[in-house]
């Protein structure tokens, strides 16, 4: 089959879809199947997300007070492993320089 002939049959049938409107309306019903499937997992995701919040928060409140009541190589072993401290007067630290 020549390529003319396949363009024409390709154009005649998309004028005849979007004439009579079954492109159109497959496409919306195909867009709104699939949105209706995101907004429900949306919407159970966004349902977990206090619990999750509030499991981290603990977490992190916890390792806040493990972490000031480090001492010895514990605390120096932090010291190491956090961002320069000394710099920006960080709680965590007791050496001198570090708290600003």
């Amino acid at each position: 089959m020549p390529a003319q002939a396949i363009e024409d049959f390709v154009v005649e049938r998309g004028r005849g879809a979007l004439v009579d409107g079954t492109l159109a309306a497959d496409v919306t019903q195909a867009v709104k199947e699939r949105l209706a499937g995101q907004r429900a997992a949306l919407v159970a995701e966004r349902q977990e997300l206090p619990g999750k919040i509030a499991t981290l928060s603990s977490e992190g409140q916890r390792v806040v007070e493990l972490a000031g009541n480090l001492t010895g190589a514990g605390r120096r072993l932090l010291h190491t492993k956090l961002p320069h401290c000394h710099r920006r007067g960080r709680w965590w630290c007791k050496r001198p320089r570090c708290r600003v």
